[in-house]
């Protein structure tokens, strides 16, 4: 399947890739190359062909991978709403940067709150179920702890276990890595 890429993914670019900086002198060509995938799709060849001659390998590399790596990660609000779309099991940068994702995604659910209470608490509720469902299908381990404990330790986001079909599996399951961690 060819991959399609298309002018959103330079902004994005730019913006994740803040440690990797694109020479100063080749700067100015980022006009012309965003331009030339405007408003178009193109296929993966060619744009990096085309990002290869305006900017070199090396910054052709990080973009051909920023982008599969942007069409590869499922939305959060997908995973909330019970649709999964398969991860590589395999991959750990990506169930990072999801685990990530998703942490501050339910935070912010949690931090909608008319006074004291959390505005939408069954929104909460069903999406923090779906959220442990799909991590323990497609996360290793690690990820799992990591996000368990980002988002119960640190972030304290109020969950309702009793009201979760998946806590009981999830808890017996990491509970005791959980607690190691």
């Amino acid at each position: 399947m060819s991959q399609q890429y298309k002018s959103k993914y330079v902004s994005g670019f730019l913006m994740i890739e803040k440690n990797f900086k694109i020479p100063e002198e080749l700067m100015d060509r980022l006009p012309l190359f965003d331009s030339a995938i405007q408003g178009k799709e193109h296929n993966r060849d060619f744009v990096f062909e085309l990002a290869a001659k305006t900017f070199g390998e090396e910054v052709a590399l990080h973009f051909d991978r920023y982008c599969v790596f942007v069409d590869t990660i499922p939305k959060s609000e997908d995973i909330f709403n019970g649709v999964y779309k398969e991860i590589p099991k395999d991959d750990i940068s990506l169930q990072y940067s999801l685990a990530c994702h998703l942490a501050y995604d339910l935070r912010s659910i949690s931090l909608e709150k008319d006074g004291k209470k959390i505005k939408n608490p069954e929104k909460l509720i069903s999406s923090m179920d779906n959220t442990l469902r799909y991590i323990m299908d497609y996360f290793c381990p690690e990820m799992i702890v990591m996000f368990a404990r980002t988002t119960l330790a640190l972030f304290r986001i109020p969950i309702e276990p009793t009201s979760m079909k998946h806590w009981k599996e999830f808890s017996e399951k990491y509970k005791d890595i959980i607690l190691l961690a």
